[in-house]
């Protein structure tokens, strides 16, 4: 899918990182996505609550992260191991 913006043409990739540079560099600070779409946090609470939301994401992620490194030492550090037997 491309999205029209202002008359240029983006992919949904590089409108992501256009809205992660916008929320970076607080351009438009209190920026808030939801199901429903981009606006911007009218009071504390709401920011609160979204930076909850990332924060849980966030913790996700990290545990995929450590799963992932976990299962490659399972499955491939034993290959690098000689051999019981072996000289080499």
């Amino acid at each position: 899918m491309r999205l029209s913006v202002a008359g240029y043409k983006i992919d949904e990739a590089r409108c992501r990182k256009l809205i992660n540079h916008i929320r970076t560099t607080d351009i438009l600070p209190g920026l808030i996505a939801t199901s429903g779409g981009y606006f911007l946090a009218e009071n504390e609470a709401e920011l609160l609550d979204y930076e909850e939301s990332r924060l849980g994401r966030e913790n996700a992620i990290k545990e995929v992260r450590l799963a992932i490194a976990r299962q490659r030492r399972i499955l491939f550090e034993d290959a690098h191991k000689p051999q019981e037997g072996s000289i080499f």
